[in-house]
């Protein structure tokens, strides 16, 4: 005969406990009369359970509401900013020496031919050339007081050179000096009104200060010109994302990936609709932008991402798992994805993929609390709670005396209860 014992009737704190594991803790109302003086007498930390509890979130992201890694599919797009030598007209075959070395990367000889060109008899226009390749050389070493000098002493020797112009403008925008930089750009197109460049900047300078009705107006001049500028026609798509005409800026990126075809502003107009039909519950769409995006990089971990972002959406579990393993293989070392694909990972409940992707972080950084947090959350799952307490303690090390130190402890202490 089977004996069936009868348990012993919960106290209203063990019942407070029982409601408050790891795998579930939700926010509770502070006890009131004879029961908080029951609880504040037992125990100072069960004191401190209201307000921590309701901070949980602090530590703790919700599983399953998983969305696009949008790190590459935002801002605004430019043309590009290195100059081509069959751009350059010369006949100086030291300049042209300096250029190709340039272009194929020898940067220490292309420095020693500019100078030597600008030291020269040469022509004022070869050594303005110089000087802008000198100025560009600066800035993309982020020495931009160095690269505005150049550009100074350029044109110096040919005032009327709208890339000298053009690429001052660039650098005075990445000091944040909008004033100098719209007035550069300004000359640039003045002396070269048949180019989008100065107009892709102005727009571009204008969509960074917020002044998008004044993007648009710079983004349509230019589209004047060259109506099939893949970079004008995402930049228009984004700029009127920001102004809540959602249905012309779709049909912009749709034109500028099918303009550009196979380069990067594709592959940011496709991973842009696949985010944008996801936030709409179009998951169909989605999918299909987010495997252009992906057939486009195949070796980018955030275009995997987010095409298993769309599956595990659709329920689609199998492929979304494919395409998370991808990812991750592809991201060691970035690990704002890796965290996504854990989360991911977490959502699905595979908690050993999850724990793998976590585990990834911390070697990088063993400090990180809430991946920490995440972990001690996934032993709890496992039921492995001897190294779920140890994540939890690690917590309180790093950060004593902090809210997210007080849910481990609450942590903590809820496990010593299980054991």
């Amino acid at each position: 005969m089977k004996i069936i014992r009868k348990r012993p009737k919960k106290s209203s704190l063990d019942e407070h406990i029982e409601h408050n594991r790891i795998s579930g803790i939700e926010s509770i109302k502070e006890e009131s009369g004879s029961q908080r003086n029951i609880i504040i007498i037992l125990s100072l930390a069960a004191v401190a359970i209201v307000t921590v509890l309701l901070l949980i979130n602090f530590v703790y992201n919700k599983p399953g509401q998983m969305r696009p890694f949008s790190e590459k599919i935002s801002g605004t797009a430019e043309n590009s900013e290195s100059l081509k030598q069959s751009n350059v007209k010369t006949g100086n075959p030291d300049l042209q020496k300096a250029i190709s070395d340039y272009s194929g990367g020898y940067t220490a000889n292309a420095i020693t031919g500019f100078n030597s060109v600008v030291e020269s008899a040469a022509p004022d226009k070869d050594k303005a050339i110089a000087l802008l390749y000198l100025g560009i050389m600066a800035d993309n070493k982020g020495d931009f007081k160095g690269a505005l000098n150049y550009f100074d002493r350029g044109l110096k020797y040919d005032k009327n050179s709208s890339d000298l112009y053009l690429n001052t403008a660039r650098t005075y925008r990445k000091i944040k000096d909008f004033e100098n930089a719209v007035r550069n750009a300004e000359k640039s197109h003045a002396i070269s009104p048949g180019k989008t460049d100065s107009l892709i900047l102005l727009g571009n300078i204008s969509y960074e200060l917020m002044k998008y009705d004044d993007a648009i107006k710079y983004y349509n001049r230019a589209l004047d010109i060259d109506k099939m500028n893949p970079a004008l026609l995402y930049n228009t798509g984004i700029t009127l994302f920001k102004k809540g005409e959602r249905f012309p800026a779709l049909e912009y990126l749709k034109r500028a990936a099918e303009a550009d075809k196979l380069g990067d502003i594709a592959f940011k107009s496709y991973s842009r609709l696949g985010a944008e039909f996801l936030s709409s519950n179009m998951f169909d769409l989605s999918e299909k932008y987010f495997k252009e995006a992906a057939s486009l990089r195949p070796s980018d971990p955030s275009s995997r991402y987010n095409l298993a972002v769309s599956y595990l959406r659709q329920k689609k579990e199998d492929l979304a798992l494919k395409e998370l393993e991808k990812a991750e293989e592809l991201s060691q070392s970035d690990t704002a994805l890796l965290a996504n694909i854990g989360e991911s990972y977490f959502s699905l409940k595979d908690y050993d993929r999850s724990l793998r992707s976590f585990s990834k972080i911390l070697e990088k950084n063993s400090r990180d609390v809430r991946i920490l947090a995440r972990v001690g959350e996934i032993y709890y799952s496992q039921g492995d709670l001897d190294r779920a307490y140890k994540s939890y303690k690690k917590i309180t090390r790093i950060e004593p005396a902090t809210e997210n130190s007080r849910v481990a402890y609450l942590n903590m202490g809820n496990i010593l209860d299980d054991t």
